[in-house]
């Protein structure tokens, strides 16, 4: 178990995550962020502030993903969220919505 220092992409914030190797072919087993952290695409680190600020960059995309929704069911959601271009994390939130919602018409 080591303890190593990481930064977040967007800004100067910095942490300290727990990494698990194997040592006999130095390989990452396991990593365990700091509580909000966020691993972006292209194993880009971001801080909670700025996951944060992310979520309001995507809000105009989320009409895409509910339609898409809608008409593919989430089944397809790793589908919809890379047409659409939104991370995936953003659209498992938003097909969560979705489902309760579906739920309430339901009912």
């Amino acid at each position: 178990m080591t303890i190593v220092a990481i930064s977040c992409a967007c800004c100067p914030a910095e942490g300290e995550a727990i990494e698990l190797v194997n040592p006999r072919e130095d390989q990452l087993l396991y990593g365990y962020l700091p509580l909000g952290w966020r691993l972006a695409e292209g194993d880009r680190l971001i801080c909670p502030a700025c996951s944060v600020r992310f979520v309001h960059l995507f809000e105009g995309v989320k009409p895409a993903v509910l339609a898409r929704l809608d008409r593919h069911g989430p089944s397809a959601l790793g589908e919809i969220a890379a047409i659409v271009g939104v991370p995936i994390e953003h659209a498992r939130r938003w097909c969560a919505e979705w489902e309760r919602q579906q739920e309430r018409t339901a009912a």
